[in-house]
């Protein structure tokens, strides 16, 4: 009943539940939330979707990366990457050169994840962002994709400024 709820917050919470235990047989339910009109919903329900690892609604999710919202587009990068759907890997890797720093610093991950190892090149000059976080998440893309060939750029960050890039 909360799937259908009017509240947006009970939606959110009704999906966030049914992913948080891996209830694939809510899985159908779960995609028609990605059609909501609360950005937040449409995030938890991509979320849930990847907790379940509902894989045949991949397609539904891809559909969020022309979302207006930036932090749907976001989401739905990180869950593809979470879905380890290779046919995604050409539809995500635009989003490298992304202007918004969340989603520029989860491109890299799903990649590293979705085994996209010819992305690395273009994962490397997010090692210098101004983000930490993007840094951050560069060098756990590339430590995935066991990229060696650029260790000397990733162990240059031992001597970023900042404690938390450095971790």
């Amino acid at each position: 009943a909360s799937l259908q709820s009017d509240n947006p917050h009970r939606r959110r919470s009704g999906v966030y539940q049914r992913g948080y235990l891996h209830a694939k047989e809510h899985a159908a339910d779960a995609a028609k939330l990605l059609k909501d009109p609360d950005s937040s919903v449409r995030c938890h329900a991509a979320g849930a979707l990847a907790e379940m690892g509902a894989r045949e609604y991949v397609k539904e999710v891809r559909a969020l990366l022309k979302d207006p919202g930036a932090s749907v587009q976001h989401t739905a990068i990180n869950q593809l990457g979470r879905l380890k759907d290779p046919s995604s890997i050409e539809l995500i890797a635009p989003f490298l050169d992304h202007e918004n720093w969340m989603i520029k610093m989860d491109s890299g991950l799903a990649l590293a994840r979705l085994g996209a190892t010819q992305y690395a090149p273009k994962i490397v000059p997010l090692l210098t962002h101004e983000q930490e976080l993007v840094r951050q998440r560069a060098v756990a893309a590339l430590g995935c994709m066991k990229a060696r060939d650029y260790a000397p750029q990733v162990a240059a960050l031992l001597k970023d400024p900042n404690a938390q890039a450095r971790a």
